[in-house]
């Protein structure tokens, strides 16, 4: 059964809220991609909602490491710690 929007409460109203953003969010950083207003305001979406990634997910070869290549692995080590 659909409901109304008016009808939800208001947690429902502000998930809603939150996937809507979500999908026009993109944030992430491609060394070709010079996108700086997107990220900063991705940014700033990511400050507001005290969202940090490290809680919901974890870098494993099953995650990560086994979908790229090895020279993006190296990139984001760099980029995050030192050459």
């Amino acid at each position: 059964m659909l409901q109304s929007i008016d009808a939800l409460d208001a947690h429902s109203c502000l998930g809603l809220l939150a996937h809507c953003a979500s999908l026009s969010v993109n944030a992430v950083q491609v060394t070709w991609d010079r996108r700086p207003h997107s990220l900063r305001h991705a940014g700033q979406l990511s400050n507001g909602a005290d969202l940090d990634i490290t809680r919901y997910w974890t870098v494993t070869v099953e995650s990560y490491l086994g979908r790229v290549f090895k020279l993006r692995i190296l990139e984001a080590v760099q980029e995050a710690v030192s050459p």
